[in-house]
């Protein structure tokens, strides 16, 4: 099963995907059901404390936010987000000119 992990930062978009066997998968019902929705409370008694979190526990916190702001969004919009933005091919034809500068020769 292909799964998006929320949280991860925009920079690091390409890991924020994994596979992942189908017996180790939860449905969000199921999540919900085991909390999982829920800011674990080690990482709410740290922010109390005003410790530093680790990258893991910011991912969480932030994949939690993510969360919420997309189950806002009906279900076809949601994460549509992710895919808005140009391949590094777009982004390099775009620097070319028509007029034949900053070709590249072979």
């Amino acid at each position: 099963v292909l799964i998006y992990w929320y949280g991860v930062a925009w920079e690091h978009r390409w890991d924020s995907y994994s596979f992942i066997p189908k017996n180790k998968f939860h449905s969000y019902e199921e999540g919900v059901s085991k909390g999982f929705n829920i800011l674990p409370p080690k990482i709410e008694k740290k922010m109390q404390s005003r410790k530093m979190l680790s990258i893991v526990e910011e991912q969480q916190l932030n994949g939690l936010a993510q969360l919420e702001e997309e189950l806002e969004r009906p279900k076809e919009d949601r994460i549509k987000w992710m895919t808005q933005f140009n391949e590094e091919y777009e982004d390099l034809a775009a620097d070319f000119t028509s007029d034949g500068d900053n070709l590249i020769e072979g």
